[in-house]
């Protein structure tokens, strides 16, 4: 119906999924609602009419201006600080291993192409991008290698900028 990104740290939602115990011919229904969690800078798709509407009667979505700004690296809004660090998180943890499969799998581990999908499929914006590469210089290249693939060869002139003065500190050791 609709995708919205959370404007609030939490907002609950009914979303339909397949049920476990449904036989055909039976009398459970086929699918249930169950509760979906979206958390501040989320991008979910609200399915259910009373859903949405509660929802912007709470005021707990970005416009999809404050959306776009919000995925540039633009937004510029009070709130700025904290949807940032909540992106930033998520995108952290999205790299990390799972249990069991080392210490700190990261940009270091990965495949120049697993990072640039990384950052398309997350929809990292400029800050996110740039906190991906850390001050290794390895990583710092790789990263900067995966922006102009996640971006089709129109990488983002503030990833580069950034990460090109990274990599020069990183380099000339200041």
């Amino acid at each position: 119906m609709a995708e919205k990104m959370i404007k609030h740290l939490l907002f609950t939602y009914g979303r339909e999924v397949l049920n476990p115990h449904y036989v055909e011919g039976g009398d459970q229904p086929e699918y249930v609602v169950s509760e979906g969690l979206g958390h501040l800078g989320d991008v979910i798709d609200i399915t259910r009419s009373y859903d949405l509407e509660r929802g912007e009667r709470l005021d707990a979505f970005y416009t999809d201006e404050e959306r776009k700004q919000i995925e540039a690296g633009s937004y510029q809004g009070l709130d700025s600080p904290s949807v940032y660090q909540a992106r930033l998180q998520k995108a952290q943890q999205a790299i990390q291993p799972a249990d069991g499969e080392g210490a700190q799998a990261g940009v270091s581990e990965m495949s120049t192409e697993d990072v640039a999908e990384h950052i398309s499929e997350n929809k990292l914006n400029v800050q996110e991008t740039i906190a991906l590469a850390g001050d290794d210089p390895d990583d710092i290249e790789k990263v900067l290698d995966a922006e102009s693939i996640a971006t089709e060869g129109e990488p983002r002139a503030g990833v580069t900028k950034a990460l090109e003065a990274r990599l020069a500190a990183a380099t000339t050791g200041s």
